[in-house]
């Protein structure tokens, strides 16, 4: 039977009294996870970079797909989580300059092509690596308390290419910052819709190198999905260059843009999904002078939640 307009007058005021009260509904986003927590990932990454040096053009293309396990084994009195991540799988396509395809799959019995390449050497050593890493509430690192047993022990089982590798692998505090991009997303804290936080993210290379990442994220939404209150986060970044020191070469960036999405669940604890893209122009030449090089890279990543086994 339709509402008669004397029964509607009391749903539309409850409807009034509930909407700016959902509005400004709150979610604490921090890793709240339990001992015994079993998570697994996968996450993609398609790129491709053009470079273009003294006349001459190159393209590359990339693909990747990594499954990694996180196990939850201990959460502290200031919620710090003590996890042990693992790499079950990896694969990798890759179209080098001069149209030469590369593949590695961590599963096929033949993967000849990984010691031709070192990015995809690289890569492949990662399958089956495991180290435990300390995170706060918001994903900062707070210690790799495994670190020098990893690299001892990785160092024993790899391959003479790996090892190479191995031996320039970053330091224990260079790693950390590194592992941050994965984990260090969230605000650590209770937010409202439409609050904002800033997180970092740094990759440090060869040579003094670095790139800075620099995140403004912002909830969009927080709503209940399933039984499950859910927050959704944008993401704005910038990328600033710490280039080698070297009189007679200038680094630089001269076109960005960087964005992402993504959804954390308070019945986990922790982020379901994610996408981001990048486009990113480097240039590199003498000092006031025209660009010897110019280098674009596009790239887009994903990363979604594939089982979640509670802990006792």
């Amino acid at each position: 039977m339709p509402l008669t307009f004397r029964q509607a007058i009391p749903v539309l005021v409850a409807s009034a009294l509930v909407a700016p009260a959902f509005a400004a509904q709150e979610i604490n986003l921090s890793y709240r996870w339990q001992a015994g927590d079993k998570l697994s990932y996968s996450m993609t990454s398609e790129s491709t970079q053009d470079q273009t040096a003294m006349g001459q053009q190159s393209h590359t293309s990339a693909s990747t797909t990594q499954v990694i396990a996180i196990e939850v084994i201990s959460v502290d009195e200031n919620g710090n989580s003590t996890i042990k991540q693992k790499t079950e799988s990896v694969k990798i396509s890759m179209t080098a300059p001069g149209g030469i395809e590369m593949n590695y799959d961590s599963e096929a019995e033949s993967n000849a092509s990984a010691a031709n390449n070192p990015t995809i050497a690289s890569l492949a050593a990662l399958d089956g690596s495991e180290f435990t890493v300390v995170i706060a509430p918001d994903g900062s690192v707070v210690d790799l308390p495994d670190y020098d047993d990893w690299k001892q022990n990785a160092m024993t089982s790899a391959t003479p290419d790996q090892k190479r590798l191995l031996a320039s692998a970053p330091d224990k505090d260079a790693l950390s910052k590194n592992i941050e991009g994965t984990y260090k997303a969230l605000a650590g804290k209770t937010v409202k819709k439409g609050e904002g936080w800033t997180t970092e993210m740094r990759n440090e290379f060869g040579g003094g190198a670095a790139m800075v990442f620099t995140f403004d994220n912002t909830v969009v939404e927080i709503a209940p999905r399933s039984g499950d209150k859910q927050a959704d986060i944008q993401t704005v970044g910038k990328i600033d260059l710490e280039a080698p020191a070297n009189p007679n070469m200038e680094f630089k960036i001269t076109e960005q843009k960087l964005t992402g999405k993504s959804t954390y669940s308070s019945e986990k604890g922790a982020i379901i999904s994610s996408t981001g893209s990048m486009h990113l122009v480097m240039a590199a030449g003498m000092p006031g002078a025209s660009p010897m090089m110019t280098m674009t890279t596009d790239q887009h990543s994903e990363m979604k939640l594939l089982s979640f086994e509670r802990g006792g």
